[in-house]
């Protein structure tokens, strides 16, 4: 939903049916195993790793939200706090993919990485993109370019 003070950025639900149906498929094997034949010793904590596994995805998935409301950008995720930070405070944002340094192997493959000026005391951090529509997360990314001065020459 988009107007020109406000961009929540929706998320991708076949991100939600890829990660289902893979933990879904294990469920699935080990339900039938059990009640098919003779239940192997530990049989049913595995079936119960398993459904543990869903859930924590499906929570997981439900956790990340990106708003820009009235020039303040909040993202949210599950194992994040809430970060939010004014759109004139952030001194520069990257959209960067993969892993160009080692340090890089903890970072979200595909991210947007957002610098805050030093005098707002707030830590740089990473926007998750892959959870997130394309075209909602386009939008975020020009958003982002349009706040950033320009160099001489650049349209």
């Amino acid at each position: 939903m988009k107007n020109h003070n406000t961009l929540h950025v929706r998320k991708r639900p076949a991100f939600l049916y890829i990660a289902e149906s893979f933990v879904g498929f294990f469920f699935a094997v080990f339900i039938v195993g059990a009640l098919k034949g003779r239940p192997v010793a530990g049989m049913y904590q595995l079936i119960a790793v398993v459904f543990g596994c869903g859930i924590y995805v499906a929570l997981w998935y439900a956790a990340f939200r990106i708003t820009v409301v009235d020039g303040v950008l909040a993202y949210r995720s599950l194992l994040g706090r809430t970060k939010v930070i004014r759109l004139g405070d952030i001194e520069r944002s990257s959209f960067e993919v993969g892993e160009k340094r080692y340090s890089d192997r903890d970072r979200p493959p595909v991210r947007i990485f957002i610098k805050p000026r030093r005098e707002t005391g707030l830590a740089p951090f990473d926007i998750n993109a892959a959870v997130f529509d394309v075209y909602d997360f386009a939008e975020l990314r020009r958003i982002l370019a349009d706040r950033e001065p320009r160099a001489k020459g650049e349209g």
